[in-house]
């Protein structure tokens, strides 16, 4: 295994946490402390700590050893050589401690919040809802604002395309109505002013051509009737088309 070696048929076995060997050959392990507040924090030590120098644990002595403890999931220390639980603090909403031992807390990933202190697995980090965002180590969702939207889990928000439009909160752009149109990043869809028309999803207005005209609002253009002529492209009414001329 990762912590034994063999030669000549002799086992050599690595020191418990807690004990040392600083010699070869060396048939047994040393206790790190009988009379001081000495311990070994990993298996296989050839040495021992005066103390618990790692941020992320705190020393627990008694009379017979000492022992390097972690701080729990959830929680984090940044203090070393802390003798005393109380150093080791909660993991502030917006962020998680998935693992003991830790001198800081991670972050909620973008597009997630978390309103939990000693938050101990990512798991509790929320994705946000639709017409919502947020940047790592969120503890709330922002809304997205007019002229935007957002599905879930998202860490901005995307601009409505030309065309379209939204309220605040939006999962999606909807498209402009016959008549309208809209520029990007719009919040409600302008009507297109008589002389002009558009389709659905429109980002500009289309000037109807001559020999045609429409009110405001128009999906199409209106042809003038036969007979009837105009000579100027943008007509707003029917009056604008005129008699032709006999012969």
């Amino acid at each position: 295994s990762a912590n034994t070696s063999a030669t000549s048929n002799v086992v050599c076995l690595a020191c418990p946490a807690g004990k040392f060997s600083m010699t070869e050959g060396a048939t047994t392990c040393t206790d790190c402390r009988p009379h001081a507040p000495r311990y070994s924090l990993n298996a296989g030590s050839s040495t021992c700590s005066d103390n618990c120098s790692a941020p992320g644990y705190y020393l627990v002595t008694t009379i017979d050893t000492s022992t390097c403890t972690p701080c729990s999931t959830g929680t984090y220390s940044v203090t070393p050589g802390a003798t005393v639980l109380a150093t080791c603090l909660p993991c502030e909403a917006g962020t998680f401690a998935d693992a003991t031992g830790a001198s800081v807390c991670t972050n909620c990933i973008p597009g997630t919040s978390s309103t939990s202190r000693w938050a101990s697995s990512p798991d509790l980090c929320g994705s946000c809802t639709t017409g919502k965002y947020s940047n790592q180590g969120s503890t709330t969702c922002a809304t997205c604002e007019a002229g935007k939207r957002s599905s879930t889990g998202a860490s901005t928000c995307t601009t409505c395309i030309a065309g379209t439009y939204s309220s605040a909160l939006s999962e999606t752009c909807s498209a402009c109505t016959p008549g309208k149109y809209s520029s990007q990043g719009s919040i409600t869809c302008a009507t297109c002013e008589a002389g002009k028309r558009s389709s659905t999803g429109a980002s500009t207005c289309t000037t109807c051509i001559a020999g045609t005209y429409s009110s405001a609002h128009s999906e199409t253009c209106s042809n003038c009737t036969p007979g009837k002529y105009s000579p100027h492209a943008g007509a707003t009414s029917v009056l604008a088309c005129l008699n032709c001329e006999a012969g």
